[in-house]
């Protein structure tokens, strides 16, 4: 990934600390995202250096994936290490832990045992670099991760100018704008709240739907199956409930086309080179 790109998702993200008129890291100095490199960590770091900046906050961010993320950062006090969650253990402590290391595909699972690794091993491994008194922020459902789909859907059409499904896309899903699940992560943290939490979103729609719309965004052809055969492992519903979420702060969630069309200029960015 190139410096470019990632400053795209500091403006894109500039609007979350708009929300926060007083610090929700406060007393949090030292910080670690494990799975540094994915959707949810690359927004979790934006998020974190608009934060830093508005509240002049002294934090330093270490940011640990499998795999190199920059060649070169200019952010002063971000850190940036290789290593493999689930063979190895930090040998520092931190205040706060961030764990978005993980796969949301199920096929991902049927085909790998080794995935479960992650949130087993990675994640023991992840609780002994926490300070006495620190927070861990555990990711752990496809409510997160579940861009699987859509982020399938963008590339096949920005990059073979057409969508071909798998299926009739007759499954249920709820998505919500990752700029938006940073804001509901980082209240919780403001507000000292411990425990669990579905962040969801209110754009509730069928993957078929989901794929309409970004062909219409697109202009790009779509093709589905005359027969419907699902993926194994794949829930044919995931419409959880975020009531108790909405009770710690409630605000308007970016829509579901204008989420879309930010992701696809994201991805624009990042195939143009």
């Amino acid at each position: 990934m190139k410096i470019n790109h990632f400053n795209y998702l500091l403006d894109q993200n500039d609007y979350i600390k708009n929300h926060f008129k007083n610090n929700p890291l406060k007393n949090l100095k030292k910080i670690l995202i494990i799975g540094s490199n994915g959707l949810v960590g690359l927004n979790i770091l934006s998020s974190l250096i608009n934060l830093k900046k508005k509240f002049n906050l002294q934090i330093s961010v270490y940011c640990v994936s499998k795999s190199s993320i920059f060649k070169k950062f200019n952010e002063k006090d971000i850190k940036f290490l290789k290593l493999d969650i689930t063979k190895n253990k930090l040998k520092q402590k931190f205040d706060l832990i961030f764990f978005c290391a993980g796969y949301s595909s199920p096929s991902s699972f049927i085909k790998d045992k080794n995935t479960l690794f992650v949130s087993s091993y990675g994640l023991n491994n992840a609780f002994h670099s926490l300070k006495k008194k620190g927070k861990l922020v555990f990711f752990s459902s496809s409510e997160i991760y579940n861009g699987l789909e859509k982020n399938y859907f963008i590339l096949k059409a920005l990059k073979n100018n057409k969508i071909r499904m798998i299926d009739r896309g007759q499954s249920l899903r709820k998505y919500i704008f990752i700029g938006d699940v940073m804001i509901y992560m980082f209240k919780l943290l403001e507000k000292n709240k411990v425990g669990t939490y579905n962040i969801s979103g209110e754009s509730k729609t069928t993957i078929l739907n989901l794929a309409k719309i970004i062909s219409q965004l697109t202009n790009t052809d779509l093709f589905y199956p005359k027969r419907n055969k699902s993926m194994p492992g794949a829930p044919k519903v995931v419409n959880i409930s975020f009531e108790k979420i909405k009770k710690v702060y409630n605000f308007r969630l970016v829509s579901l086309s204008e989420g879309l069309k930010r992701t696809i200029k994201w991805y624009k960015l990042l195939l143009k080179n």
